[in-house]
């Protein structure tokens, strides 16, 4: 029910409009009333009322003042005047300061509920809208996530010349016209869904920040501003990721790092590869959170001693490789097998040492390809001959980083194997359900049997394109079949592919095909 306010400075008109007008039958709630403007400004901030009735001249402040300073508390605060002056400056005014509707007195009661009904419609309508708007973001917001990655790997990868980064950033809602910029990783285990709906939140709020998903469990946020702006905001981002990670799950396995701030936007590929190195060592080191430039300088960089004793046992655990090939990725690969040579790179030196490790590392590589359904064969660089040609830590880490892609590759071909099966279930159940309003990407996940975040990674990866706009492209196309072969009406229609309501089904059509339903029918070959 909307709430009502009424201004009149005449008690025996306020006291006849509150006492007789049947409020409620016409869908308000009389919320308060005032004798004058002033203390009408005070009810109207109290009660926050969806339509303002008011008389124009009134002491201490008259209605049009009033009007004007309810808008500037409410925007979308509808209002009605009432006044016994026919005055064309008053009307002139009225209109300036959004007035939607002048009533001359005396106002009658059939007047006033034919008044009030018209407002009624029209805020279920600016409501209604405003709701068709809200599920339609809602319903984009997972689109815009699948391009903003799609985006940042092309810039990162120096794929796209410099006027089509500027075209795609504009289409994005991305203004290139900071003068620093920055990146930001952070990557979550599953189960921390409470600190990844608050991280998400925290991204979305600040407009320095331009938030994306980039893998399954990892997520990134550009930041953008003036050198002094974006430090701060990197700080604040990484303090906000370990108060929210550690309040979620004090024992979870989540790490964040960010990169080092560059002029313009084409370095961001310079500051990306920066960022990868330093993210690498998640698997090096595990125990840490916030992953610094410090510690990868520390790691990388190699130690004084060149003793086998000065080598810390762990930085050799089977258990870093093992984690690398069931959590990394292809583009982390180089990274990670520079990183992990690196770290014991002071000792390499020793023969014992150096065939232990790379024996260590093939049969971890290999035990990880046999487990997942491949034999030794099908791994390049799982010959034990070649081992024994590599001495300096350059061939090393060729070798290591040869073998973990060959590894990755073989991951992906049984992960795309297996996902073909869950995209074709999710299809068959969108083809089954389509007609249905509860279809959502959750229903659709408990029926393949994986989490929704996991389902909408791998069917964007699959689909080229988000599962809300596969159900919305497929609801699109029967619509189109039943407008040019039936005579069915557009809320008959809706219910058919899975909208309850008519206008939020026209409002999604226009919006998709350019055109309302009724305009794409009769440009359609008519119903035979």
């Amino acid at each position: 029910m909307w709430k009502v306010f009424l201004a009149e400075d005449e008690r025996v008109v306020r006291e006849g409009l509150r006492d007789n007008i049947p409020w409620e039958q016409h869908g308000f709630e009389f919320a308060g009333e005032a004798g004058d403007g002033e203390l009408a400004l005070a009810g109207i901030r109290r009660t926050k009322p969806d339509l303002l009735i008011t008389d124009i001249r009134m002491p201490f402040m008259d209605g049009l003042t009033l009007c004007h300073m309810a808008h500037q508390e409410n925007p979308k605060i509808r209002v009605i005047i009432i006044s016994g002056y026919d005055d064309f400056e008053y009307a002139r005014r009225a209109i300036s300061e959004g007035v939607d509707r002048y009533l001359s007195k005396p106002v009658t009661r059939k007047v006033m509920e034919s008044a009030l009904e018209e407002e009624r419609k029209k805020l279920d309508q600016e409501l209604e809208q405003e709701q068709y708007l809200q599920q339609y973001r809602a319903e984009r917001q997972e689109y815009e996530q699948f391009y903003r990655r799609v985006f940042f790997e092309d810039v990162f990868k120096g794929r796209l010349t410099f006027e089509e980064m500027y075209s795609q950033a504009g289409r994005l809602g991305l203004e290139l016209d900071s003068p620093c910029y920055n990146l930001l990783f952070f990557s979550l285990s599953d189960g921390m869904d409470r600190a990844r709906e608050v991280l998400s939140q925290y991204f979305l709020r600040y407009t320095q920040f331009f938030y994306f998903h980039w893998t399954i469990d990892s997520f990134g946020a550009l930041i953008r501003g003036d050198r002094e702006g974006v430090d701060a905001c990197t700080k604040a981002a990484l303090v906000e990721i370990e108060r929210a990670c550690s309040e979620d799950n004090p024992t979870g396995r989540w790490y964040a790092c960010a990169g080092q701030s560059v002029e313009r936007f084409s370095q961001l590929k310079d500051c990306y590869r920066d960022l990868s190195r330093i993210f690498s060592l998640r698997f090096l080191s595990p125990e840490e959170h916030i992953l610094t430039r410090e510690m990868a300088e520390m790691m990388l960089d190699g130690r004084d001693s060149s003793q086998l004793e000065a080598i810390d046992v762990n930085k050799v655990n089977p258990a870093i490789v093992r984690g690398f090939l069931e959590q990394g990725s292809l583009d982390e690969a180089e990274e990670f097998a520079q990183a992990y040579i690196s770290s014991v790179s002071e000792i390499l030196s020793s023969r014992i040492f150096r065939d232990y490790l790379l024996l260590n590392l093939q049969f971890t590589v290999i035990a990880f390809v046999e487990s997942i359904g491949f034999d030794r064969d099908e791994l390049p660089g799982s010959s034990a001959a070649e081992l024994r040609t590599l001495t300096s830590p350059e061939d090393i880490c060729a070798y290591t980083r040869r073998l973990l892609e060959g590894a990755i590759r073989l991951k992906q071909q049984r992960e795309t194997e297996r996902n073909g099966g869950l995209i074709d279930r999710a299809k068959a159940y969108v083809a089954a359900h389509y007609a249905e309003e509860s279809l959502s990407l959750n229903s659709a996940a408990g029926e393949c049997g994986v989490s929704p975040n996991y389902f909408s990674a791998i069917f964007s990866q699959q689909m080229k394109q988000t599962f809300i706009e596969y159900v919305t492209a497929a609801r699109m196309e029967k619509a189109k079949e039943l407008l040019r072969t039936t005579t069915l009406r557009s809320s008959q229609i809706a219910s058919q592919i899975g909208y309850k309501d008519a206008h939020y089904f026209s409002f999604v059509f226009r919006k998709t095909q350019g055109m309302t339903p009724r305009e794409y029918r009769q440009n359609s070959s008519p119903v035979a």
